[in-house]
């Protein structure tokens, strides 16, 4: 399935050629400046493990439970309101939102977890 919305962003990292989620703590700072926000959503996993040598090196969402994901989304200004979800990660293959908040403040962080 192809999702693309360039008015929303998700917090992710670059590994092997796959942008995989990055999942935070609660309390961690959402803003401008964390690594890397993406658009297209065609390459994001949530979850990801290469086997090198006999290691496996795994990424993303390891756990099953309650996990942390940062967003952004676009304002018509030009920049951008920071948010949070709680996601629930159930046998490795549903995913249900919990909880999430969205800062009314345009270019102020939020921290995971903060109302």
């Amino acid at each position: 399935m192809y999702i693309r919305n360039d008015q929303y962003e998700m917090l992710a990292n670059l590994i092997n050629g796959n942008y995989i989620i990055k999942n935070i703590t609660k309390d961690t700072e959402i803003l401008e400046s964390n690594t890397r926000w993406i658009t297209n959503f065609e390459h994001l996993v949530m979850y990801e493990y290469d086997l090198d040598g006999g290691t496996i090196d795994e990424y993303g969402f390891t756990d099953i439970g309650d996990q942390y994901i940062a967003f952004r989304k676009k304002n018509s200004a030009g920049g951008y309101f920071y948010g949070w979800m709680l996601v629930n990660i159930e046998n490795g293959e549903k995913i249900t939102i919990k909880e999430y908040a969205l800062h009314k403040i345009a270019d102020t962080p939020i921290k995971a977890g903060e109302k």
